[in-house]
């Protein structure tokens, strides 16, 4: 199996060759094990990493979103691993126009560093906290809370979490990367525009973890979405009795609510 319009030079790190094989294939159970061996062997297959990604077509991505989870699985490793080598090869791409979504990919990853967060590596789940978001002390007593009531089959194999500043300019509250069991939040602290910003950082800590919880799921009866927001609901309800389903549904969770109404008229139109 091969995808579209993907480089084909030949690695001379079999690792490698196993990693992009499990990416294309979909078996990210085996994606995390590769990435890891990759990551271990360090900069001598730096070389291998960028020319895989340099022989690729880059301005056009097709409609199944299998070229962009290749590059960002490969750019992930290649920054983590060298991140002078990562920002250099993204400032190429970039000039050779390239698709906007990667563009997009590459701009984000250019402008992280583990320098600019702080971490707690003494736990099973490594935390990083941006330094760029103010109480940082806050951040990690509501976090490690959260965390508290997640029972702990569910947070094993989360790789890392990334807590970042609110930007006006995501469009995101929270990511969850699959192949590489990676969560992104987004803090958001209450403030007078919107007094219940943490209660909706905390929902969405649950709803993200919820989509790591699905994929052991052997035959989902939901769309993945379905269950991260099921999943969320359900835990947040545990964690605050006192709050009602449709206070929650309404003020903690629009979002989550807007995507089961339309759920519920597409089946309707069945």
């Amino acid at each position: 199996m091969a995808l579209p319009a993907m480089p084909q030079v030949e690695s001379e790190e079999p690792a490698l060759e196993q990693l992009i094989r499990a990416i294309v294939l979909r078996r990210d159970s085996e994606v995390e094990e590769a990435y890891e061996t990759c990551f271990e062997i360090g900069k001598p297959i730096v070389p291998a990493i960028c020319e895989k990604i340099k022989t690729g077509n880059w301005r056009n991505l097709g409609a199944s979103g299998e070229k962009l989870r290749y590059l960002t699985t490969l750019m992930y490793l290649l920054h983590d691993i060298d991140e002078a080598a990562s920002r250099e090869l993204s400032d190429d791409l970039v000039k050779r126009r390239c698709h906007p979504v990667v563009a997009a990919k590459l701009r984000s990853l250019h402008n992280f560093t583990l320098d600019d967060f702080e971490a707690q590596t003494d736990t099973p789940l490594t935390l990083y906290v941006a330094k760029a978001i103010p109480s940082r002390e806050t951040v990690w007593r509501y976090l490690n809370t959260w965390l508290g009531h997640i029972p702990a089959e569910d947070l094993a194999g989360v790789h890392r979490l990334y807590v970042i500043k609110e930007d006006r300019s995501l469009r995101y509250w929270g990511l969850y990367f699959r192949p590489l069991s990676v969560v992104s939040l987004v803090w958001r602290p209450s403030s007078a525009w919107n007094r219940l910003a943490f209660l909706q950082t905390e929902m969405t800590l649950y709803h993200e973890i919820g989509h790591h919880a699905d994929r052991r799921e052997s035959e989902p009866t939901e769309t993945r979405e379905a269950f991260a927001d099921t999943y969320a609901e359900r835990l947040f309800r545990k964690v605050h009795p006192r709050l009602g389903k449709r206070w929650i549904e309404f003020f903690i969770m629009p979002s989550h609510s807007l995507r089961k109404l339309r759920r519920l008229v597409r089946t309707g139109r069945r």
